[in-house]
């Protein structure tokens, strides 16, 4: 890695170590993060560093076995079209007869096969849409300032979910399914007209000015006036001009940005959505866990949370944190059903249960199995009882001062 590749990888974890620091110290995180999505020129900076690394830097070194793209679109290829979702659905529709439960979905609904046809992917920090060269996919990019215009402007963790395709009555008919604002195709309403100004009027009603000035003398003075005035409005219709073309350009600035921003997404829509370096992004382990809750929403039964994150450290030296994540996102219905620790990342595929208590059952158990295990001597300060609620990694364990490894050298290959 170059000098400028570890310039831009510090801003990228100079911005993260900076959020979890407000957090540790005592800063309410829902405010750190209202605070921080408020700073465009944080924002534009962070996302032109990553768009940087992940275009010039990172897939001009990658090798394609080890691309985090290539991966999740493997696992999803593997899930979807080569009956990796017909095993694991018939394991758990066995679990539930043994358990004596019943699936949360109805096989009319579709969740226990998948149609033919593009799989809707939600992509959540895509930064420049890297999914969207498979043609298999109904990609929705979405990042806080998107390096694309494909990517669409979305706060993942305050971004509202709708039961229905259009999300609020007043509003439905300007979004699309997914949230999107549609292009407005009519034009804005136009104020009403000015009043006319006294010259106006007097220009209107020359009669009457006349009946107002008995002598030619006074009739010299106000064609003089009149003329004057004349030169007055020209000169006031000129500024008013430029003033309404800013108007008008600034109106196609917000309506282009507001066409790009998607403030709703829809329950249940989604065959997959991608974590893809983004939960490092993210300052606070209850923030982590509602970007998962959400995610869970979002999916339809059946579907899939990949999960990518990075290490470049031995596999088992932060394996006890993937292993409570499976325990975390058991409590919330998801079942793990493919984990791989490569070079530089981990890679986690996690899969929406048919019955969400079966999972949590599951996730019961394995967390008062895990409290019994020895762990290392950083890790023994987690609140076990947190854990349904919380998502930890290993930058949490870290000391304020210490430098963080979120994306270190090695892992500046990935693409």
């Amino acid at each position: 890695m170059d000098g400028d590749g570890r310039r831009l990888a510090e801003v990228v974890k100079g911005t993260h170590r900076r959020l979890r620091k407000r957090c540790r110290q005592g800063e309410d995180e829902a405010e750190v993060w209202k605070d921080h999505i408020q700073h465009e020129d944080v924002l534009r900076t962070y996302a032109s560093a990553m768009h940087s690394l992940a275009t010039n830097h990172w897939e001009s070194t990658q090798q394609i076995n080890t691309s985090r793209v290539t991966w999740v679109n493997d696992a999803i290829i593997q899930y979807y079209q080569k009956g990796e979702m017909t095993r694991v659905t018939q394991k758990e529709l066995r679990k539930l007869t043994h358990l004596g439960l019943e699936t949360e979905c109805d096989a009319s609904d579709g969740c226990l096969q998948k149609e033919h046809g593009k799989l809707q992917l939600l992509d959540v920090g895509s930064c420049y849409n890297p999914f969207s060269v498979y043609e298999h996919y109904e990609v929705t990019a979405i990042d806080l300032y998107p390096a694309q215009p494909s990517v669409k402007q979305c706060d993942f963790l305050g971004v509202e979910l709708t039961e229905e395709a259009t999300p609020l009555k007043n509003e439905g008919k300007n979004y699309n399914e997914n949230g999107e604002r549609k292009s407005s195709l009519e034009a804005p309403e136009t104020a009403s007209e000015s009043p006319k100004s006294d010259v106006d009027k007097a220009r209107s009603s020359p009669e009457k000015e006349q009946k107002s000035t008995p002598n030619s003398k006074s009739d010299k003075k106000i064609d003089t006036d009149l003329q004057t005035s004349e030169n007055v409005t020209s000169n006031s219709k000129s500024e008013s001009d430029v003033k309404e073309k800013e108007c008008e350009e600034m109106n196609k600035k917000s309506e282009s940005n507001e066409s790009n921003r998607i403030r709703y997404l829809r329950r249940g829509f989604f065959d997959v959505v991608v974590f893809c370096l983004l939960l490092e992004y993210i300052p606070s382990p209850k923030q982590r866990f509602h970007c998962c809750e959400k995610a869970y929403n979002l999916l339809k039964p059946n579907g899939l949370l990949c999960i990518i994150t990075p290490d470049s450290k031995h596999q088992n030296a932060n394996v006890h944190l993937y292993k409570l994540w499976k325990i975390t996102l058991g409590f919330l219905g998801f079942s793990r059903v493919k984990y791989e620790k490569l070079t530089h990342f981990h890679g986690m595929v996690f899969r929406k249960g048919l019955c969400k208590r079966a999972w949590e059952l599951d996730a019961d158990r394995e967390l008062s199995n895990i409290k019994n295990t020895n762990v290392k001597s950083r890790f023994e300060t987690i609140s076990y009882d947190k854990i349904k609620h919380e998502m930890y990694i290993p930058q949490d364990f870290q000391e304020l001062s210490d430098s963080d490894e979120e994306l270190p050298e090695k892992c500046l290959k990935l693409s």
